[in-house]
């Protein structure tokens, strides 16, 4: 079965997609991520800082929890206070449960109305 590729980070379809390969009668490919390796989109948003991905509250799968699409980029430097990431160099991503990504998306639209 083949496989459309899609980015880890945000989950949108990267590369062509198989289904103009489709022969009569096959099933049909499902999505999957295939590597960590971002899309451009998320390429970018990491290049600018650090991406925080918001998932379910309750969610404890550390390696494909459910995302629900919102995302937000804060400095390292914030980062580093916040979220206690250490290594932001090589940690460019990382999930916050809806309920936290909520309060926290209130202060930083609070404090950019402030500017």
């Amino acid at each position: 079965m083949k496989l459309i590729p899609t980015c880890y980070y945000c989950g949108v379809v990267k590369g062509p997609s198989p289904l103009k390969e489709l022969k009569p009668g096959e099933d049909p490919p499902k999505e999957g991520v295939l590597d960590m390796v971002p899309c451009p989109g998320c390429e970018k948003l990491m290049a600018d800082g650090i991406l925080i991905i918001e998932v379910a509250d309750g969610e404890t799968d550390p390696v494909n929890p459910k995302r629900t699409g919102r995302r937000v980029v804060i400095s390292e430097e914030s980062a580093k206070q916040i979220l206690d990431l250490k290594d932001v160099k090589n940690n460019r991503a990382t999930y916050m449960e809806q309920q936290y990504f909520k309060l926290f998306y209130k202060v930083e639209s609070k404090n950019e109305k402030d500017n």
